[in-house]
């Protein structure tokens, strides 16, 4: 998941980037074998806006 953060710096600011992170998120989290990988990605997002502000 570090990879993705760094592949796309502006996820905060840019829905395309945001979005793109995203794959890459659920893809890494479906093959760890996660459920409900939305919820997750959407927790992690979050988190991390609320971190920056």
């Amino acid at each position: 998941m570090e990879r993705a953060f760094a592949d796309f710096p502006h996820w905060i600011s840019s829905p395309r980037q945001e979005s793109e992170l995203r794959k890459v998120l659920y893809k890494a989290m479906l093959d760890a074998g996660v459920s409900d990988v939305v919820a997750w990605a959407d927790a992690i997002l979050n988190l991390l806006r609320r971190a920056v502000q």
